[in-house]
């Protein structure tokens, strides 16, 4: 190893050890909110130091500032990704059964007989989302501004988008 490596090295784990608090504080914060393991918030925390430490630029930002900002987005992310994959929809191959997070399964066959034309077709668009809606939501991803933009761009009024999200909701509650 070159005295070079080993300098850095040694420049990294001070620095690390200078806002170990900060990055604990971090941790204990989502752990709080989000539960899981501390130590495993510690490591999304640790790993997102060593990104932050080498891709720091004095000019953008104060030091600390730019670790805490960097730390909290990683960790942030962490959870935005975890809450997507519980939240995703496990369909079986007759796309019949859908099972939820909290495991509660329902018949989505019958859920969509029950629906109205209108609705069943709204229904469809989020399940099977065309890429016209999709660029039209942007980086917001599928939400119900974006769906209701949509269905005004197909020249739908705006008391058929409404009475559609009222049945769509009665429906589900």
């Amino acid at each position: 190893m070159s005295l070079m490596t080993q300098t850095r090295k040694d420049a990294i784990t001070t620095t690390y050890e200078d806002v170990e608090r900060l990055l604990c504080f971090l941790c204990w914060k989502f752990q709080k909110q989000y539960g899981g393991d501390f130590e495993d918030w510690k490591e999304i925390a640790s790993e997102a130091f060593l990104d932050a430490y080498l891709s720091y630029d004095p000019a953008k930002a104060k030091f600390t500032t730019h670790i805490y900002t960097k730390v909290q987005w990683r960790l942030r992310n962490h959870i935005d990704k975890e809450l997507n994959r519980r939240k995703t929809l496990v369909f079986d191959s007759a796309l019949v059964h859908h099972t939820c997070q909290k495991k509660t399964c329902f018949d989505i066959g019958s859920f969509l007989r029950e629906l109205g034309e209108d609705a069943r077709l709204v229904v469809l668009l989020v399940l099977e989302t065309p890429a016209e809606l999709v660029e039209l939501c942007g980086m917001k991803g599928l939400t119900r501004m974006g769906l209701r933009k949509y269905l005004y761009r197909l020249g739908w009024p705006m008391y058929r988008v409404a009475n559609v999200f009222r049945e769509i909701n009665r429906e589900l509650t």
